[in-house]
């Protein structure tokens, strides 16, 4: 058995891509970083009030109790937060036992918990010091604050998670690259900068991080922590939005076929390490049983709030009989496709390496992912875009594959960098509309029937009219 890499499509690392180019991939990554830093404390300076939306304050309610209250009684907590503009209509839903209903999943909370700790502690020892008298009560500074900078940080974690799995297949140029431009040109700059009290900063993430190690397992074989981190990474993005499950695809397609003693077929001198598979089992089942461990939170919730395993959310329950594809992906101007063109490109881009033996199986298993994702959406009341960040690991390898061919290409490439040049500054300025006030922030993150008047807006922002 092997250990060698995948072959790359591009050269790999820095050095490979020769003397004009080496080194460009560390002031990319830095931006990675101080981007979506830089946004946060101008949005936390802008509004100063993360938890104001319905969302981010449900995802955060399940923290809340159990941090300051050690239930799940979601009364009290809805009343403590004025600025919550749904909170009368949220106290006014309750479960079948009489309990504040609460339909978000508890994932974002159950990651949440160490920077609310963080907060708690913050809090204390400034009126310690200070002599002043913050409240504890999860809302004053240091909480709205210190917790969404918890899902921030996850966001540029899976970031740079995301640009290390495409460092397999190409350069750490390209692949840096293609990371920033996602970064800039999709709704993964505005979850993560501006509103990571909602959960899609940590979908990303989560996924990244399962797909990064299924990756690992299958070209250097299993051991014990990789098991156990795909499985968390797995299960966590489970128990934060139920729908990310749909990733596990790439689990099952790299690794499945090793499980029943099957050989990959791949290029040869590229023979991934499967352990065997007697011991496979063995690890597959350490991981299986590592996810299903991080579900036990939203169980012992739904238990307490419903009195079953599974909670009653009837209104969000898709018709699977009648998926709206064309709604979904075109419909103006929230559809995937139109408000996000990038994302086609990137798609375009995993087709091409279906041509690729060295990453066939893995951008298959990753069409099937964003397929079973887009149905799903698809049979929804609405089908937000925002509902399909948790793919970005996707659109990172497939713009990647794109940028490779565009500098293989000599005239495109001009072509290329234009389109996806004009496609982030689309989207830059939109954001910037949305942090100014200009233009809804459900342009972003819900589903406008309307599209906003960017033209009429930008010239308002002109010094003379």
């Amino acid at each position: 058995m092997s250990s060698m890499a995948p072959a790359t499509l591009g050269l790999t690392g820095a050095a490979a891509a020769g003397p004009r180019c080496r080194g460009v991939h560390r002031p990319l990554l830095a931006l990675l970083v101080l981007i979506p830093l830089g946004l946060y404390a101008c949005t936390i300076g802008r509004y100063g009030d993360a938890f104001s939306s319905a969302d981010g304050h449900l995802y955060y309610l399940h923290a809340h109790s159990w941090y300051f209250d050690g239930d799940c009684d979601y009364a009290n907590n809805l009343r403590l937060d004025p600025k919550l503009r749904a909170r009368d209509y949220y106290l006014a839903q309750r479960s079948v036992r009489g309990q504040a209903l609460n339909v978000f999943p508890c994932g974002w909370s159950v990651i949440a918990l160490p920077s609310l700790a963080l907060a708690d502690l913050m809090t204390v020892v400034h009126n310690s010091v200070a002599g002043s008298s913050l409240p504890r009560d999860g809302f004053s500074a240091y909480y709205r604050a210190v917790v969404p900078l918890g899902h921030v940080l996850l966001g540029i974690a899976g970031l740079l998670v995301s640009y290390r799995f495409t460092c397999r297949y190409f350069s750490q140029t390209i692949a840096a690259a293609a990371t920033l431009l996602v970064l800039l040109g999709t709704s993964v700059i505005y979850f993560v900068s501006f509103e990571p009290t909602m959960s899609h900063a940590g979908s990303f993430a989560l996924v990244a991080m399962m797909v990064a190690t299924t990756d690992v397992i299958f070209w250097k074989g299993w051991t014990l922590w990789r098991a156990v981190g795909l499985g968390v990474s797995m299960g966590l993005a489970a128990a934060l939005r139920h729908q990310d499950i749909v990733w596990a695809a790439v689990p099952v397609v790299l690794l499945g076929p090793s499980l029943i003693g099957r050989k990959s077929t791949v290029a040869p001198g590229d023979t991934p390490v499967p352990a065997g598979p007697g011991s496979s089992w063995g690890y597959a089942a350490t991981a299986a049983g590592a996810a299903i461990l991080c579900l036990v939170p939203q169980v012992l919730v739904n238990l307490s709030i419903h009195g079953r395993v599974a909670s009653d959310q009837g209104f969000f329950t898709p018709d699977w009989s009648q998926p709206r594809i064309a709604r979904t992906l075109f419909s103006h101007p929230s559809g995937l496709l139109v408000l996000f063109p990038l994302v086609a490109v990137s798609l375009i881009g995993l087709l091409g390496l279906l041509r690729q033996r060295s990453t066939r199986r893995l951008a298959m298993a990753l069409l099937i992912g964003f397929g079973a994702l887009l149905y799903l959406n698809a049979c929804g009341r609405t089908g937000c875009s925002r509902r399909f960040v948790s793919g970005e690991v996707a659109w990172v390898l497939g713009l990647a594959g794109i940028l490779q061919w565009a500098r293989s290409a000599s005239g495109w490439a001009v072509v290329a960098g234009v389109l996806v040049g004009g496609v982030c500054l689309r989207n830059l300025v939109l954001v910037g509309l949305v942090f100014a006030g200009h233009v809804a922030p459900g342009l972003f993150n819900a589903w406008m029937t309307q599209g906003p008047r960017i033209i009429h807006h930008l010239a308002g922002l002109l010094p003379f009219r």
